[in-house]
C-alpha cells in the first residue's frame, strides 16, 4: 500500500513544474486567477490525497521539524501581503484573484514536505534526482511547445529565446543554470553507462545553449563564476559563502565598472553579443531602484518593521521616478530583488526567517556536498539561488523561482529521524 501511495505523490509532483508552467502562460493569455489555480492543482491534489490518508489512519503524526514551521511563517506573510494591498486598494486586486495567489504561495512546499515524507521509507528515492527531473519536464515541455510554434505572451525580447510556459525570460535563464549545476554533478563516467553519460552531458550542453541564447548577463556572470568553483573543486576550500553572498548586491554596485570590464572580455561579449557601458553599469536600470529603496531604508523606513503589503513600493510611492526613465505604470515596478521586495512588503522581521532559511539551506547541502551524499546536486541549485535571489525577483511571491527554492528548503524540513514502521502506520 506505501508504495502504490509514493508512487502516487511522485507522480503528482512531477506534474507539479510543467502544470505551474502552463498555469502562468494561462493567467496572461486567459484568465489569470484560473491560470494561477491550474498551475498548482498538483500540489494541491498531494494535499488532499495525504488529509483522505490520514483520515483513514485515523491519527496524525507530525514529521517535520521547526525548519518546516520558519518556512509556513514566511510564507504565510507573503501571502498576507496580497491582503494587505487589497486593503490598500493596489489596482487590479480582487478578492478573487487575491485568494488564489496565496493559495499558489502557500500549497507548493507543504505539498513537497508530503512527497518527502512518503518516500521517507523507499530505498531508491533520491530528492535532487525527483526535483531536476520535474524541472527538466517543465523545460523539455517548453522546448516541444517552443518547437511547435508557442510563443511567450509574458516578458521577453525580440531574437532571444523565450519559452512559453515559465513566466518570461530571466526566470527561464535561472531554471537553465540551476539545471546546468545539477548536472554537472553527473557528468562523467563514459566508459562504464555511455548512453546515459551522452543523455546528461547533452542535457548540461542544452541548459548552456538556453542560457547563452536568453542573453541574461548577471545569470551568465553568476552561474560561469560558480561553474569554475565546482570544476575545480575550489568550492569545497571556499569559506564564507553564504557572508559573500549577503553583499552581493552592494559589491555589484560598488565594482559595477569592473564588472563591465569583465563582461567585455571575448569570453563574455561572444555569448552576450551586448555590452553597453551605461546599461551594464546600471544593470539595465536596476541600480535607480536599488538605491531608492537604499534612501528609503535610512530616510523614510514606512512599513521596515511588518512590511508595507505586497507591492508596497507603489504603495508608497518609492518607485514613482522610475516613469520618466522606464516605459509602464511606476505601480507595476517590483523591485528586481527578492530580498529588497520582502523587507519592503513584509517587513526586516519576515526578512530575518529568509535569511534564516538561506543559512540553514547553505549549510545543509553543503555538507550533503562535502560528504558525496546524494542531495549533493541541490547545493548546486542552492549556491546559485543564494546569490540570484539578492539581485532578482525570481524566488518571490508566486515567480516559479520561489516554489522551487521552497522545494530546495523541503529537503531538510522532514523528520527523517522516525522509524520506517512509524512512517508506514
Amino acid at each position: 500500500m506505501q508504495i502504490a501511495k509514493h508512487k502516487l505523490v511522485n507522480a503528482l509532483f512531477l506534474l507539479g513544474f510543467p502544470c505551474y508552467g502552463i498555469g502562468s502562460y494561462v493567467s496572461i493569455k486567459q484568465n489569470y486567477s484560473a491560470g494561477i489555480v491550474f498551475g498548482v492543482w498538483p500540489f494541491v491534489a498531494i494535499l488532499l490525497f495525504h488529509a483522505i490518508d490520514l483520515l483513514y489512519k485515523g491519527r496524525i503524526t507530525v514529521q517535520v521539524n521547526r525548519w518546516f514551521w520558519v518556512g509556513m511563517a514566511y510564507l504565510a506573510a507573503v501571502a498576507a501581503g496580497y491582503f494587505v494591498a487589497l486593503h490598500n486598494g493596489y489596482k487590479g486586486l480582487n478578492p478573487v484573484n487575491v485568494s488564489a495567489q496565496a493559495l499558489a504561495v502557500l500549497v507548493p512546499f507543504p505539498a513537497t514536505a508530503v512527497v518527502l515524507i512518503y518516500n521517507r521509507v523507499n530505498p531508491a528515492f533520491n530528492w535532487a534526482h525527483m526535483l531536476l527531473t520535474g524541472i527538466g519536464a517543465l523545460i523539455l515541455m517548453n522546448l516541444v511547445a517552443y518547437g511547435a510554434g508557442i510563443r511567450s505572451v509574458g516578458h521577453g525580447f525580440e531574437g532571444r529565446i523565450n519559452l512559453p510556459f515559465i513566466g518570461g525570460i530571466y526566470d527561464g535563464a535561472h531554471m537553465y543554470a540551476v539545471i546546468a549545476l545539477m548536472l554537472l554533478f553527473h557528468l562523467g563516467g563514459f566508459m562504464h553507462r555511455p548512453v546515459r553519460a551522452s543523455l546528461l552531458m547533452g542535457g548540461f550542453l542544452l541548459s548552456m545553449a538556453l542560457i547563452a541564447n536568453a542573453n541574461s548577463r548577471l545569470s551568465i556572470m553568476i552561474l560561469f563564476v560558480l561553474l569554475a568553483l565546482f570544476v575545480t573543486q575550489a568550492m569545497r576550500r571556499v569559506k564564507g559563502l553564504y557572508t559573500i553572498s549577503i553583499f552581493t548586491m552592494p559589491l555589484l554596485m560598488s565594482f559595477t565598472l569592473l564588472v563591465y570590464e569583465v563582461l567585455s572580455l571575448p569570453v563574455f561579449s561572444a555569448i552576450l553579443g551586448r555590452v553597453d557601458k551605461a546599461d551594464v553599469t546600471t544593470f539595465n536600470g536596476r541600480t535607480y531602484i536599488w538605491e531608492a529603496a537604499w534612501d528609503w531604508l535610512f530616510d523614510d523606513r514606512r512599513g521596515l518593521l511588518l512590511g508595507n503589503g505586497y507591492m508596497g513600493q507603489a504603495h508608497i510611492g518609492l518607485l514613482d521616478f522610475m516613469e520618466r526613465l522606464w516605459e509602464g505604470e511606476a505601480r507595476l515596478i517590483h523591485m528586481h530583488s527578492t530580498f529588497l521586495e520582502v523587507l519592503i512588503d513584509q517587513g526586516v522581521l519576515v526578512l530575518g526567517l529568509m535569511y534564516l532559511l538561506m543559512y540553514k539551506g547553505y549549510s545543509h547541502y553543503r555538507q550533503a556536498y562535502l560528504t558525496g551524499a546524494p542531495e549533493a546536486p541541490l547545493f548546486g541549485a542552492m549556491v546559485y539561488l543564494l546569490f540570484i535571489w539578492q539581485i532578482d525577483i525570481f524566488c518571490y511571491g508566486i515567480d516559479i523561482g520561489a516554489p522551487l527554492l521552497f522545494a530546495v528548503f523541503a529537503g531538510f524540513c522532514v523528520d527523517r529521524g522516525r522509524s520506517a514502521a512509524e512512517a508506514i502506520a
